[in-house]
């Protein structure tokens, strides 16, 4: 029987995940969304992790921390049990200081693992740790992180690093909004 996106949502459904989109949440709280996001091309359907802080000015879904974990059409499994093992390489990250362990176990590098180190940093109130990163923080380009930099900028400079925390709070809200229809905390 030929997979399709549907099966995946009703199988990942069974294991407890949400689906919103393409993406098949696992995790939601104030610190991470984490989960699966299914990758339909002509020839298969592709599973990849994704892992985002929640306290981060999140437009959109993405992977940019996840990796290509399970093809389908090649597994040998049934597709539950696909599902449950991709599922299981990420399930255990549930706060921020387990973002910081994942990206360093699994060498995550690029610009937007570097940027979530730093915000990590902050949430944690680790400022000497968060200061020392600002210069190569900076110098980032990965489209929204200018903006965000600027923004973190300006309220460093008029209130310093703990306001620098609230900052994060409001991104929290406005990342909310991408989860409609996902439960806020599971």
């Amino acid at each position: 029987m030929l997979l399709d996106k549907r099966r995946v949502k009703n199988a990942a459904k069974k294991l407890g995940l949400f689906p919103s989109g393409n993406f098949l949440i696992g995790t939601r709280n104030k610190d991470i969304m984490s989960g699966l996001a299914i990758d339909a091309t002509p020839s298969s359907i592709y599973i990849w992790t994704f892992v985002l802080p929640s306290f981060d000015d999140v437009t959109f879904m993405h992977m940019s921390l996840g990796e290509r974990v399970v093809d389908l059409g090649l597994s040998d499994y049934p597709l539950d049990h696909s599902l449950e093992n991709a599922w299981n390489y990420i399930s255990f990250i549930k706060d921020t200081r387990q973002i910081i362990d994942y990206l360093e176990k699994e060498n995550i590098v690029g610009e937007y693992a570097v940027w979530v180190r730093f915000i990590c940093m902050i949430r944690l109130a680790r400022f000497d740790e968060a200061e020392h990163m600002l210069g190569a923080v900076e110098k980032l380009q990965s489209i929204s992180i200018p903006r965000k930099i600027e923004e973190l900028r300006g309220v460093l400079s008029h209130s310093g690093w703990p306001a620098t925390q609230n900052l994060l709070v409001e991104w929290s809200c406005r990342t909310d909004s991408i989860m409609t229809g996902v439960p806020a905390e599971i």
